[in-house]
């Protein structure tokens, strides 16, 4: 949905396109979303777990989620 989104949904073309019917959940991998980090490489995930954590809790990423779209991410 993002890619549509931020991509042909921004454009002149899509004038008399919508998304319409439910979102979809789920899937081959789970609900959410994915960051890769390298297998085994714990640092590197606790720097970007502890930095999502950061933003969310302060609300940065809340306004830049709203500045870009108008439906949650995470």
């Amino acid at each position: 949905m993002v890619t549509y989104f931020v991509g042909f949904m921004k454009t002149p073309d899509a004038a008399h396109f919508a998304f319409v019917g439910p979102d979809l959940k789920g899937g081959l991998l789970g609900d959410g979303n994915g960051i890769a980090v390298r297998k085994g490489d714990t640092a590197t995930l606790a720097k970007v777990n502890a930095a999502l954590a950061a933003i969310r809790a302060d609300g940065t990423y809340d306004r830049i989620t709203a500045k870009y779209f108008p439906f949650k991410l995470m």
